[in-house]
């Protein structure tokens, strides 16, 4: 952490602050544990590339950290508008809102996120998280189901679909524990 911070800082008194030297500092500084300085690296790069959807996406990631999350989901949002085709956007403003109960809006960023990367398996279990929250247990299973297909061994799509089997009353819940448990024995959940 310490030699990409240095060497951002080396790279700054050469160029000046070039906004993917101030994005490259603030990921650094933001590692190290100062925000302070994070933030400050962030703000610059974005006054000078505003239109940098990395940059949006990065530092939301960072502030949705520092527990900013209203903050976070407006760098989100710019980060999504500014590339629509980066599911990966979407998919992580989906994450944040889930967390903060606003599943329909979640649901939406993974329906779209889905329909542009049908063979992400992360995206297909998110969406089966955001399902099983919303008490859609049928549709919850086809999407990990999905993103089973996609990658076998997923820990969130295994947990998460063996949950909805036994809240369905299926059978195979246990199979879908003891999958969950031989790809990662020592993982507490």
């Amino acid at each position: 952490i310490e030699e990409a911070r240095n060497a951002a800082l080396s790279v700054r008194r050469v160029v000046g602050d070039h906004p993917r030297v101030l994005h490259l500092l603030a990921m650094a500084e933001a590692r190290r544990g100062d925000a302070a300085a994070a933030r400050t690296a962030y703000q610059g790069a974005l006054r000078k590339e505003p239109n940098d959807p990395i940059i949006h996406g990065s530092f939301a990631g960072f502030l949705a950290d520092q527990g900013e999350i209203e903050a976070a989901l407006k760098h989100h949002g710019r980060a999504v508008a500014l590339a629509p085709q980066k599911y990966d956007f979407r998919y992580n403003r989906a994450l944040l809102l889930h967390k903060i109960g606003r599943l329909d809006e979640a649901l939406a960023d993974l329906d779209k996120a889905a329909a542009g990367q049908p063979n992400d398996g992360k995206i297909h279990s998110a969406r089966g998280s955001a399902l099983r929250t919303l008490g859609r247990f049928r549709d919850a299973a086809a999407a990990y189901d999905r993103a089973l297909a996609l990658d076998p061994k997923r820990l969130p799509a295994l947990l998460g679909r063996a949950t909805v089997a036994k809240e369905r009353g299926e059978e195979n819940a246990p199979a879908f524990y003891r999958r969950a448990l031989a790809t990662q024995p020592n993982h507490p959940d």
